[in-house]
């Protein structure tokens, strides 16, 4: 499931080729006197249907996530030059909203953190600068970055970017109030502490399309989404809105077998993984299905040392005996 949300995230139904409308019924509480930027998700317009937030700040400290969030020193320092700012020291939060029309998938990537105006329009030098509702713009080909506010950067399609800027000054309606909107609220009930991570995403027919030979999503499955909390022990949960109760049921069964298979695998046993599979529930309530799975705190070191003991044992012997330095 965690393979299949992470594909879900380059899927959407409807491109960002054009700003939506504005009308008064579609806007909730606009126009506005100013850009709001106090939430990244209020700046997507509505119509994506994948929304993946990171909490980048809380990436980068906790002690679950910082490794690898580090990367290689030269490749940062190259990506920093060529747009102006640094993505892990200089973002405190991001939110990429994807789409995919015929075969075709794009982002629309809002940042908030530290940017600077003087070095942004120097790393983009080549673009042509413009602006909009008085947000300074750097266009080049089928691509823009804006500087909505002196903290958030928006980046994307040009016609997204504006959209993005509109629906900030509350002119254009944004994705909250949209399915996915729905499926982020529904993550976010019951829990006060900040998450990490959440993605939601809607399953469509495009999506499925996108996934086949991947991953077999079930015919019922609607709406999926996830949320990873870091703070003390690591918790993921997983949720599914399915058609019926039965096809959640069956899903939830699915995974119960899955489950067991999984730690009987003689590979996880080697490796010492199977035990960290002993707390994954599966639970299907009416036409919903959460996975959850804890690692307590005292589990951390323990698991990113058998975790990287596996990865360089892939890196000295890839599949098929090939070389490689990934």
């Amino acid at each position: 499931m965690v393979i299949a949300l992470a594909l879900l995230a380059g899927c959407a139904a409807e491109d960002y080729t054009a700003p939506a409308p504005v009308t008064a019924a579609a806007v909730a509480n606009g126009p506005r006197s100013a850009p709001d930027d106090g939430n990244l998700v209020g700046i997507v317009p509505d119509g994506a249907e994948t929304v993946l937030e990171l909490d980048v700040a809380q990436l980068r400290t906790s002690a679950w996530s910082e490794r690898l969030l580090a990367g290689s020193d030269t490749e940062r320092a190259a990506k920093t030059e060529a747009q102006g700012f640094d993505e892990i020291t200089d973002v405190d939060h991001a939110v990429f909203a994807v789409n995919e029309v015929g075969g075709n998938t794009t982002t629309l990537t809002i940042a908030r953190g530290r940017f600077d105006e003087s070095r942004l329009a120097r790393a983009l030098g080549g673009w042509t600068p413009a602006s909009w509702r008085g947000s300074r713009i750097w266009q080049r080909n089928a691509e823009a970055v804006a500087l909505l506010t002196a903290r958030t950067l928006i980046r994307g399609e040009p016609a997204a970017v504006r959209t993005a800027i509109d629906c900030a000054w509350g002119l254009a309606p944004d994705v909250r109030r949209s399915g996915v909107g729905e499926l982020r609220r529904e993550l976010l009930s019951g829990n006060d502490r900040a998450p990490a991570v959440v993605a939601a995403s809607l399953v469509t027919e495009a999506m499925r399309k996108r996934v086949a030979g991947e991953v077999d999503l079930p015919a019922g499955l609607e709406r999926a989404g996830a949320r990873l909390d870091l703070g003390g022990p690591l918790e993921l949960e997983l949720f599914g809105l399915l058609a019926t109760p039965v096809e959640a049921a069956d899903m939830a069964h699915n995974l119960d077998v899955t489950l067991r298979d999984l730690r009987g695998r003689r590979a996880l046993a080697v490796f010492g993984l199977s035990a960290f599979l002993r707390d994954v529930t599966v639970a299907p309530t009416g036409r919903s299905l959460r996975v959850r799975l804890t690692l307590p705190e005292d589990q951390r070191e323990d698991l990113a040392s058998k975790l990287a003991f596996v990865f360089d044992t892939i890196r000295a012997h890839p599949p098929g005996g090939a070389v490689t330095s990934q």
